[in-house]
């Protein structure tokens, strides 16, 4: 976002900056949440957690499925805030995992232990 300004028309940045993108739940003048506020939220409600499945929350089919598809909007949201201010995650060094060697390498160790549970079944009949 610091290059925001030279992507966008300078009026609507001037605007963006002085508070008028906001989001307004109820007609109150006070009530105007900021867009990247808005976005979290509603993210983390659809995740309705605190960064883990299993943080205060049952671990019922129908919760994990609601975790799991929230997963992939999420990650839609998130590609298209990096679209929009034209960065990658995989460029910075903070997110070194999302590195193309690196998901290779992921996929090859996912590939692996699949093998092995194939050979070594956790759930044996007995």
């Amino acid at each position: 976002m610091p290059h925001l300004e030279n992507l966008i028309d300078p009026s609507v940045f001037r605007r963006f900056i002085q508070g008028f993108l906001n989001v307004r739940r109820s007609a109150t003048f006070s009530c105007g949440t900021s867009t990247d506020m808005i976005i979290e939220q509603s993210l983390m409600k659809s995740m309705q957690i605190e960064g883990c499945i299993s943080r205060g929350r049952s671990t019922q089919e129908s919760v994990i499925s609601k975790w799991v598809y929230s997963m992939h909007a999420t990650n839609i949201v998130c590609e298209g805030l990096e679209d929009l201010a034209n960065v990658k995650m995989d460029t910075t060094d903070k997110h070194v995992d999302a590195s193309d060697s690196r998901v290779k390498r992921d996929t090859e160790d996912i590939k692996k232990l699949l093998e092995w549970f194939l050979l070594h079944d956790p759930f044996p009949v007995v």
